[in-house]
């Protein structure tokens, strides 16, 4: 199908660039992450276009960075890395917020909201208890 084929181009032209900052978030002196799993991923984009195809791929696109935390921004990213592929785009990578699910590995802030899985974020919970 062309259409799937388009749409997994684009997937993974942003994955390349967000590969991009991962790994420079993860060398030298000012090294923020470990892993991408310790990540948040911040995206502003310029083209609407983009920004559409983003904001309608969110959970796609959270599976395929491989992040903790990934959210667009309508801020202008001051210190963030401008894209070499893409234009008009701009990512920023921090240390996720929360603490680490112990199934999954992501950070979540939201552990310990159930009190017979308090060391488990909440998607995790609701496999477990299905």
């Amino acid at each position: 199908d062309e259409k799937l084929g388009v749409k997994w181009d684009k997937i993974l032209k942003l994955r390349k660039e967000v590969n991009k900052v991962l790994e420079k978030a993860r060398q030298g002196e000012n090294k923020i992450i470990g892993n991408a799993l310790d990540a948040k991923l911040e995206l502003h984009i310029v083209d609407e276009e983009l920004k559409m195809f983003v904001n309608s791929n969110l959970e796609i696109l959270e599976m395929t960075f491989l992040v903790s935390q990934f959210e667009v921004v309508e801020k202008e990213l001051e210190d963030g890395t401008v894209a070499e592929e893409i234009e008009g785009l701009t990512l920023r990578v921090t240390h996720a917020a929360g603490e680490k699910c112990e199934r999954c590995w992501k950070y979540s802030t939201k552990l310990g909201t159930n009190e017979e899985h308090s060391t488990i974020c909440p998607r995790c919970t609701g496999v477990i208890e299905k």
